[in-house]
């Protein structure tokens, strides 16, 4: 091959690569443009989300001051039942154990007048399991 020849061959080479560079330079803009449209979108929605955002704590901080006063007197008066249900259960709790130191003190009495032959043994036991009911505050029996 003459020199000539391998001139003409790396004008081509060279011709052949420059087309080549062009097309990749055209991709890569049209590669660029496509994802400066996808940046842009998303920056769209991301400025889009920050109004939902400030608009939807604007209008939580507006439902919260609103509704404080309401909520409070709420919560107060599921205090309020609270503390009478409390009351009552107490009351009660009172009442059963009143109840149950009358029945011991019967109980004895009765344990007390018993004739020889009937069982003393279940009584005394029943009185015992009262008392301790009784004295830990449970009234199983």
């Amino acid at each position: 091959m003459t020199s000539q020849d391998e001139l003409e061959t790396l004008r081509e080479e060279n011709a052949r690569l420059q087309s080549e560079l062009e097309e990749c330079r055209e991709q890569l803009k049209a590669e660029r443009e496509k994802h400066q449209q996808e940046v842009s979108a998303l920056q769209q929605e991301v400025i889009e989300r920050g109004r939902r955002t400030i608009t939807l704590q604007t209008t939580l901080r507006e439902w919260d001051s609103n509704h404080k006063d309401r909520l409070a007197e709420e919560r107060e008066r599921i205090r309020l039942e609270y503390k009478e249900k409390l009351e009552l259960l107490k009351k009660f709790h009172q009442t059963e154990k009143e109840s149950l130191q009358s029945e011991i003190q019967s109980m004895r009495e009765i344990t007390g007048s018993l004739v020889t032959g009937l069982d003393t043994n279940e009584l005394t036991n029943r009185v015992e399991r009262l008392e301790k009911a009784v004295t830990s505050d449970r009234f199983v029996l």
